[in-house]
C-alpha cells in the first residue's frame, strides 16, 4: 500500500484528537532484491521488504511517547505511544521541531536507473565478481558473494507543520577469498548502480590474498611502524565515529572524552569531518529521523575533540541548533571523511629508513573503546622503505589507541570511500609486536 504525507499527517491528527498536545510520525518503507551465490547450486534472489513507523507523542509537562511499528499498526501505536507518557519524566525541551531551513534536495541519493535495471543486471555484477577470483588465482576460492540493493522512501510529518519527505537508493555487494590458510573479505556500498558495477571486488580481493602469500623478510617483535592503508583506516574511523553523542564522550568508560584544558589527545594531523549533506555519499539524507537537516561538523580538530552530536532536546539544553544525526532514538554519525595529506604514502615511505608492516584489514572488535587497549591480531606486508619485502600473517598488534593516533608520523593523500567513511591510508608508531 503507498503512502503519502498526507496520510502521515492525518495520524499526527489523529494523535492530537486523543490528547497528545503534540505529534510526529515518521516512516520509512522500501522494497528492494538480494541476490546470494551459495557453494552448490544456482544464485537464490530474495526480494526485501521495509515498512517502519515511528510515532512520538508529547502531553503536559513535555513527557514523551515513543513507539515503532507498521503503518498498519498505526492506531494501536499512537494510543500506546500515548499510554507511555505516564512512565515519562517531565521535560522543558522536549517537543517536536519546527522548520530551521538547510537542505532542499539534489543530494543525489535516488539512483534514477533503479527502476529500469533487469535481474541479469543485477545477476551480472555479483556473478561477474565472483568470477574475478576463480579466474585469478588457483590458490583461492570464492565465499560468501552476495548482492543487495533498495528503494527506500521517508517521510516526516509533526504538528509544528513540518513536512519533509525523500526517496534514496542503495546498493551493496560483498565477497570473501579463501586459501592457503587466509580468509579475506571486501564490500562495496554505494547510492548508484554504476558505483558498485565498475569496481573489480573480486580482482582486488586475490591481489590482497596474493600479496600476503609472499616470502621473504619478517620482523623482530618489539615496537612496529605500521602503515594503515584506507581499508583498515577505514574501520578504525568508523568505529570512532560512533563515540560522539554527548553521553559517549562525557562517560567516564570512553577513552576518547571532551578535554578539559587545550591539550592535544590525538596527532595534530588527525582530522575527522563529518558531513551529511555530501552529495551522493552513503548515509547522505535531506533530514534525520526527527526532521533536522544535517549539519556538518568538524568531530577532531588538530587531534582535539571538537564537536559531538546533539538531538533537539540536547540542542534546546545548550540553546544550539541541533545537529542532525538522529538514527530512530539513537545518535549517529553520517558521512565521515578524513583529512588526507598532500602526498601518496609510497613517495611518503620512500624517506623513511627501516621496516614497517602494511596491515591488509583490521578486526576492531580488538579495540576495547573504554580504555583505548589495542589487542588485534591482523596479516600484513612488510615494507622497507616503499618495497614489498616479505609477509606476515596472524601475528599480534598490542598497545593503546591513544598512543597510536598520537604517533602518526605522516598521513597520505591516498582515499578510498568505503561505506560511509572517506578514509586516507597512514604511518604511525605507538604499537608492539607479538609474536606467538
Amino acid at each position: 500500500m503507498s503512502i503519502g504525507l498526507d496520510d502521515l499527517e492525518a495520524l499526527v491528527g489523529r494523535a492530537l484528537d486523543e490528547g497528545a498536545r503534540a505529534a510526529e510520525v515518521l516512516a520509512i518503507r522500501g522494497t528492494g532484491l538480494e541476490i546470494e551465490l551459495p557453494p552448490a547450486g544456482g544464485p537464490v534472489e530474495r526480494p526485501t521488504e521495509r515498512d517502519d513507523l515511528f510515532v512520538r507523542v508529547w502531553v503536559d509537562g513535555g513527557r514523551v511517547g515513543r513507539m515503532r511499528g507498521r503503518y498498519d499498526q498505526a492506531e494501536d501505536l499512537i494510543g500506546q505511544a500515548l499510554a507511555a507518557t505516564f512512565q515519562s519524566p517531565e521535560s522543558k525541551v522536549a517537543g517536536p521541531m519546527a522548520s530551521i531551513g538547510g537542505l532542499a534536495s539534489g543530494l543525489g541519493t535516488a539512483d534514477r536507473r533503479y527502476r529500469n535495471l533487469s535481474s541479469e543486471d543485477r545477476l551480472d555484477v555479483v556473478m561477474g565478481a565472483e568470477r574475478q577470483v576463480r579466474a585469478g588465482d588457483s590458490r583461492f576460492r570464492s565465499s560468501g558473494f552476495r548482492y543487495a540493493d533498495s528503494h527506500t522512501w521517508r517521510g516526516l510529518v509533526n504538528s509544528r507543520n513540518l513536512r519533509l519527505e525523500e526517496d534514496a537508493t542503495q546498493y551493496r555487494i560483498e565477497g570473501a577469498v579463501e586459501g592457503a590458510g587466509l580468509s579475506l573479505n571486501a564490500f562495496l556500498e554505494a547510492r548508484s548502480f554504476a558505483s558498485i558495477a565498475s569496481l573489480p571486488l573480486g580482482t582486488s580481493l586475490v591481489r590482497r590474498g596474493a600479496a600476503l602469500m609472499a616470502k621473504g623478510r619478517t620482523i623482530p617483535a618489539g615496537p612496529v611502524r605500521v602503515v594503515l592503508p584506507p581499508l583498515p583506516m577505514a574501520r578504525l574511523v568508523r568505529l570512532l565515529g560512533e563515540l560522539f553523542s554527548p553521553a559517549q564522550l562525557l562517560s567516564e568508560g570512553c577513552f576518547l572524552s571532551l578535554p578539559e584544558d587545550d591539550t592535544p589527545t590525538m596527532s595534530a594531523k588527525f582530522h575527522i569531518v563529518d558531513d551529511g549533506s555530501r552529495p551522493g555519499a552513503l548515509r547522505t539524507r535531506m533530514f534525520d529521523d526527527r526532521g533536522v537537516p544535517p549539519v556538518p561538523l568538524t568531530l577532531i580538530r588538530e587531534g582535539r575533540v571538537a564537536a559531538r552530536f546533539l538531538d533537539p532536546e540536547a540542542a534546546r539544553l545548550l540553546d544550539t541548533r541541533p545537529t542532525g544525526h538522529c538514527w530512530g532514538d539513537e545518535l549517529g554519525p553520517s558521512n565521515l571523511l578524513m583529512r588526507s595529506g598532500t602526498r601518496s604514502l609510497n613517495a611518503l615511505l620512500t624517506e623513511l629508513e627501516g621496516l614497517s608492516l602494511r596491515v591488509d584489514d583490521l578486526d576492531v572488535s580488538g579495540i576495547d573503546l573504554r580504555t583505548g587497549a589495542v589487542d588485534l591480531v591482523v596479516d600484513g606486508i612488510v615494507l622497507d622503505a616503499n618495497k614489498e619485502v616479505g609477509a606476515m600473517r596472524r601475528v599480534r598488534l598490542v598497545g593503546r589507541l591513544q598512543d597510536l593516533l598520537s604517533n602518526i608520523v605522516d598521513i597520505g593523500n591516498d582515499t578510498d570511500r568505503i561505506g560511509h567513511v572517506d578514509a586516507a591510508g597512514i604511518i604511525a608508531d605507538g604499537l608492539e609486536l607479538v609474536l606467538e
